[in-house]
């Protein structure tokens, strides 16, 4: 089964929507062998973490190939930032795999399309 690293929130800050969103995606995509992923904590106001502006809320590498995946999740009626659409064209262009998803099914979905060696 796949791996999953995930870094939870700050202690005396309550869960918002999308923390629990990207549980179930997480522990969904633990059902892929040929799939590891990690949470992206993207820090706060006061400190920063991760891999920068703008990056995916979920990293992975899909095997055999150690291919870059990387799911922004979203909850439903919630728009891309323009620092996020620009990270995510950078990770396609390279060949990566980059994709927004609003549910554990979808995560499905591109995870079969990351698979099949699609770009988003």
């Amino acid at each position: 089964m796949g791996t999953v690293f995930a870094f939870r929130g700050r202690p005396g800050k309550a869960p918002c929507a999308e923390g629990g969103l990207k549980r179930a995606i997480l522990q969904r995509l633990e059902w892929y062998p040929d799939l590891k992923v990690f949470c992206n904590a993207q820090g706060g106001r006061t400190y920063r973490t991760g891999l920068g502006p703008g990056s995916s809320d979920i990293i992975g590498v899909l095997a055999p190939i150690g291919r870059f995946f990387a799911l922004e999740v979203k909850v439903p009626g919630k728009d891309l930032m323009a620092v996020q659409v620009e990270w995510m064209d950078q990770i396609r262009k390279l060949g990566g795999f980059a994709a927004v998803v609003h549910s554990p099914e979808e995560a499905d979905e591109a995870y079969k399309r990351a698979r099949a060696g699609l770009l988003g």
